[in-house]
């Protein structure tokens, strides 16, 4: 059985820590599901990984010093535009039309896709 020791884990040390810890674990969980969803959209378009999308964001974030979750947000509008270019009325994967070749993320990378 494993056990852990206060040296295992940084647990807050103070008041305040606690508190800053809890801001970012609500951010966190605020941008977690567009960061899925941006990562699902590159998984359509690219045929890659889970992991591979968010390397590609990660690094095209980086590329265009960029937060993430605000890269993820412009690549998931863009897509919400396209669809509903595409076909204002339906918005279903199965009525769209297939793109003849994947979008790369540079696009998305300069002020908001």
């Amino acid at each position: 059985m494993t056990t852990f020791s206060r040296r295992d884990t940084a647990l807050p040390e103070t008041l305040e820590d606690c508190h800053t810890e809890l801001i970012q674990l609500r951010a966190a969980m605020h941008s977690r599901p567009v960061i899925d969803q941006a990562k699902g959209i590159l998984i359509a378009h690219h045929g890659c990984t889970a992991d591979e999308a968010f390397v590609m964001l990660s690094e095209a974030s980086q590329r265009a010093n960029r937060k993430l979750r605000d890269l993820a947000v412009a690549v998931v509008e863009s897509e919400q535009r396209q669809c509903s270019e595409t076909n204002p009325k339906i918005h279903s994967p199965e009525r769209r039309t297939p793109r003849p070749e994947a979008t790369p993320l540079t696009q998305w990378e300069s002020n908001g896709g």
